[in-house]
């Protein structure tokens, strides 16, 4: 019996997250941590078997057929997407889905999981899509799950290497250079439209000092790209850490986040900072060497993170591996 593979990336805010959200340029960057789906036919309806949740779900077409999108949730997103995709609406598909990136982190898992399940079944069923057209069709499963995406997930996860969003605008670039990378998760949950609603209230409050400060945001990421694109590892070390400061000024920081990103900076990590809305989620360092990664990572599951080691990735989905 012949079984669909397709794997894709998940993926880290590396500078300008919130400032962003003002038009200024924010930098999202591939990581090594994949989500993967192998898919086979079955005689009817959709199965999806997620390994790591130790969940299965199983959809016939009727209920798909039926299915409010405005009340879909879990894999629901991924029935659908699926159905779509089927040459042969009297044929099912079982899917089993196995991934590394952690949920609801910030670091792109379901658009991941979208992507990689477009490549498998492209895989079984011999489809021929563009990376655009996988990008396009992930973009509006991700839309079922989070309402209005900003499209950087699924991009990242298709396309791979490093990303700018600006003013609704995606502008891929090649990644020469990859560079490793502490990924910590705090497994502390937070409100994104909560912390973007403060960062607004500050802004009100207090523009003359709130709008110079995301102004700098935008610049260092534009300095940041430059740092990668030069293979200047220190200075994107430096650039992260003043990044950071800039995120805690205007009240996104958490104490734990703070602690896990001092103990990183202590032990030899050339930056730290946040990834993603902040208030809990992941915290990320950049490293020179393995050595360095089992030091620092070994302090951080000390103190109760979840820790991954992963590198930047030039690659984004894979089809049929």
């Amino acid at each position: 019996m012949k079984v669909g593979i397709g794997s894709a990336p998940g993926k880290i805010i590396l500078a300008g997250e919130h400032s962003v959200v003002y038009g200024l340029p924010a930098i999202a960057v591939a990581i090594s941590l994949r989500c993967r789906v192998e898919s086979r036919e079955i005689a009817e309806g959709i199965t999806i078997d997620a390994k790591d949740l130790n969940t299965v779900s199983n959809y016939t077409f009727d209920q798909l057929r039926s299915l409010d999108t405005e009340l879909a949730d879990g894999t629901d997103s991924i029935a659908l997407l699926v159905y779509k995709l089927l040459p042969d609406k009297n044929r099912g598909v079982y899917l089993e889905i196995q991934s590394d990136i952690p949920i609801s982190a910030g670091l792109g898992s379901s658009a991941a999981l979208a992507v990689s399940t477009i490549a498998s079944v492209m895989d079984l069923f011999d489809l021929e899509l563009s990376k655009s057209q996988i990008s396009e069709l992930a973009f509006e499963s991700e839309k079922i799950i989070h309402g209005q995406p900003s499209g950087i997930d699924n991009s990242i996860a298709t396309y791979g290497g490093l990303l700018v969003f600006k003013d609704s605008s995606i502008d891929l670039k090649e990644l020469k250079q990859s560079f490793s990378l502490i990924i910590a998760n705090t497994r502390i949950e937070r409100d994104t439209k909560k912390l973007v609603s403060g960062v607004a209230d500050l802004k009100t409050q207090f523009p003359d000092l709130i709008n110079p400060t995301l102004k700098l945001m935008g610049d260092l990421s534009i300095e940041a790209i430059n740092s990668i694109e030069e293979n200047n590892i220190h200075k994107l070390g430096q650039l992260m850490n003043i990044n950071q400061g800039y995120l805690d000024s205007i009240g996104v920081g958490h104490e734990f986040l703070s602690r896990l990103i001092w103990v990183s900076r202590n032990n030899g990590a050339l930056g730290a900072k946040l990834t993603g809305a902040g208030g809990g989620g992941c915290m990320i360092a950049l490293i020179r060497d393995n050595r360095e990664a089992i030091q620092i990572s070994d302090k951080l599951k000390s103190m109760g993170a979840d820790v991954y080691i992963a590198s930047m990735s030039v690659e984004g989905v894979r089809i049929g591996e």
